[in-house]
């Protein structure tokens, strides 16, 4: 069953539209290692829930505030959970996060919760198991 909390503490003016392709060309090294975090952290989610794991990834490093490679964002440590393993469920969701980009350029923040309040972060949405939070800046 999947669990999309539409409620949002967000007005339109934190979310920052990511509409426009920023040209980068994502490696097949660099999207399995974003399928290792989707793995890891959202195996067993519904599949929005595992794109919108990916595209919090991909966020993170296009905003560069966060690591200057892929792997430097995806591996550092107690940012994400990273596993040897990987699906062709995960690698789709991560195709799917680099083409439709679903979610606003600033959701950079999630957890394995319920709660609107982490933080000063400021609440998006729910999917599934996980809450997602925008950047407050």
């Amino acid at each position: 069953m999947s669990v999309v909390d539409t409620a949002s503490t967000v007005n339109n003016d934190d979310i920052k539209d990511d509409t426009e392709d920023n040209g980068y060309q994502y490696s097949e090294a660099e999207k399995i290692i974003i399928a290792r975090v989707v793995y890891a952290e959202s195996r067993g989610e519904c599949f929005e829930g595992q794109v919108a794991v990916a595209q919090t990834v991909i966020n993170r490093f296009e905003s560069g505030k966060f690591g200057k490679t892929v792997k430097r964002v995806a591996t550092t440590p107690n940012q994400f959970a990273y596993s040897r393993k990987w699906n062709k469920q995960n690698m789709k969701a991560v195709e799917e996060a680099i083409l439709k980009r679903p979610h606003p350029k600033n959701m950079f923040y999630f957890q394995r919760s319920k709660s609107k309040r982490w933080r000063n972060f400021k609440y998006y949405k729910r999917i599934g198991n996980h809450s997602f939070y925008l950047s407050s800046d």
